[in-house]
């Protein structure tokens, strides 16, 4: 959608944000009214099978550690 909008083939596109970013020559006028907003929730887990599982670990505590807020935001997501 966002690649339509941006080669102007549609003036307006509904999308989640991070699309809208990633596409150059998209505008991204800002978020719809709360009042109708849904998002999307990311869980992560490790598995007891996992090879790596302290990695794994380590990652979720990164991605959810204050030091990702920045990050997240600039990517046109709502840390949680």
């Amino acid at each position: 959608m966002s690649e339509r909008v941006a080669a102007g083939e549609v003036e307006l596109g509904l999308i989640v944000i991070p699309n809208i970013l990633s596409v150059p020559g998209a505008e991204l006028v800002g978020p719809i009214p709360a009042e109708v907003q849904s998002y999307i929730v990311f869980t992560a887990a490790v598995s007891p099978q996992s090879a790596h599982p302290q990695a794994a670990r380590e990652l979720i505590k990164l991605l959810t550690s204050p030091a990702a807020v920045p990050l997240i935001k600039a990517k046109g997501m709502e840390p949680g």
